[in-house]
């Protein structure tokens, strides 16, 4: 009995100072390649994030964010065409496992997350699918605190995206950018 109130009293106080910290903001940006995995109608081409970071708890962060993606034209030996690959506008909300904002030093985390895609491509026009489609993505990343506020952030994700009829398109995104923490330690 007594082993049991121990451990529950330090769970109630780790629990406590937990909370008591105060959440903290921040902005990200980030660039860099994505790559399309089995696909044939596209290459790889560049995406831009943007997003807003907010930590509800010491080592987990949610991140609402925007992000674009522009293909680059599909290579298909047997065909000459010129056409432009598509582009991908898409919205929604990651969330990071070990990504502390707003410390010094090197943080190796964890991302998931959901969101809604639309693809367009003017080449194709009426032929392609402009639809928003649902989506999540998976990962890890390396943020390296520069200063309590300022960390570069590297991240490797597996975008999955639904398509008509069935089945998926998937692109692997390896960004870096740079996260601003509003009131760092």
């Amino acid at each position: 009995m007594r082993k049991l109130l121990v451990v529950l009293g330090v769970c109630l106080l780790t629990t406590t100072s937990i909370m008591a910290e105060a959440p903290r903001l921040g902005i990200g940006v980030s660039g860099g390649s994505e790559i399309p995995i089995a696909q044939d109608d596209q290459s790889a081409g560049s995406i831009f994030e943007f997003r807003a970071q907010l930590r509800v708890l010491p080592i987990i962060q949610l991140e609402p964010k925007l992000w674009i993606t522009k293909y680059g034209s599909p290579d298909f030996a047997e065909f000459d065409f010129d056409i432009d690959g598509s582009k991908i506008t898409g919205f929604g909300l990651d969330a990071t496992l070990g990504n502390n904002m707003g410390e010094s030093g090197v943080r190796p985390f964890f991302v998931a997350g959901l969101g809604f895609y639309k693809a367009t491509n003017d080449d194709l026009g009426a032929m392609d699918d402009t639809g928003s489609r649902f989506g999540g993505s998976g990962g890890v990343g390396l943020a390296i605190g520069l200063t309590p506020n300022v960390a570069f952030d590297v991240r490797s994700k597996l975008h999955v995206t639904t398509v008509d009829g069935g089945g998926s398109r998937k692109a692997l995104a390896i960004t870096g950018g740079l996260n601003y923490c509003f009131g760092g330690k």
